[in-house]
């Protein structure tokens, strides 16, 4: 759990988010169930320096969209929608600082964490830590694009249902 050294991330935002401009067709069949999401970043984050609020809203709609994401299965199904579709999401993908990740995860165990909190707000929230998007994690053997995919993938799964952990059964 240990933050590995690299990039500058914000340590505390305004606690607040704004919605990413930007919605998506379905990906994925949906047979059990499909999904609406919004892409969002906390206000006082600088996304500058990994590609902006649209980079992030693209490695995010683009992970999901990958059929080696959730949708390898026909249970799943999502679409990315907007302030302006005027659609309440299912969730909300937010890139969060540190401190507000705090408040959302809880800090029981000192290392930045991500999570997917059911409630906060009244809003169910995937917690992306900015901290974690920047820098990766060092027991992670790979790059930190693949790291964010992970990330992705990895907390999205708690929100669509999945919320024990637990180790694959066989390689692949």
């Amino acid at each position: 759990g240990v933050l590995p050294g690299g990039g500058p991330f914000t340590e505390a935002g305004d606690r607040t988010w704004h919605v990413v401009p930007g919605a998506t067709p379905q990906v994925g069949e949906g047979a059990t169930k499909a999904f609406t999401y919004t892409v969002e970043v906390e206000d006082g984050v600088d996304t500058t320096t990994f590609g902006g609020d649209e980079g992030f809203a693209s490695m995010v709609s683009e992970t999901l969209a990958n059929p080696k994401s959730w949708t390898h299965t026909p249970e799943f199904a999502f679409t990315r929608v907007d302030a302006d579709s005027g659609v309440e999401p299912d969730f909300r993908i937010s890139l969060t600082s540190p401190m507000t990740v705090r408040e959302g995860c809880g800090y029981d165990i000192p290392l930045e964490a991500s999570c997917y909190n059911p409630a906060f707000e009244r809003q169910p929230r995937v917690f992306l830590n900015e901290a974690r998007w920047v820098r990766g994690a060092v027991p992670f053997q790979g790059d930190v694009g693949s790291y964010r995919q992970y990330l992705i993938n990895h907390e999205v799964g708690h929100a669509i249902g999945y919320q024990r952990h637990e180790q694959c059964a066989a390689n692949g």
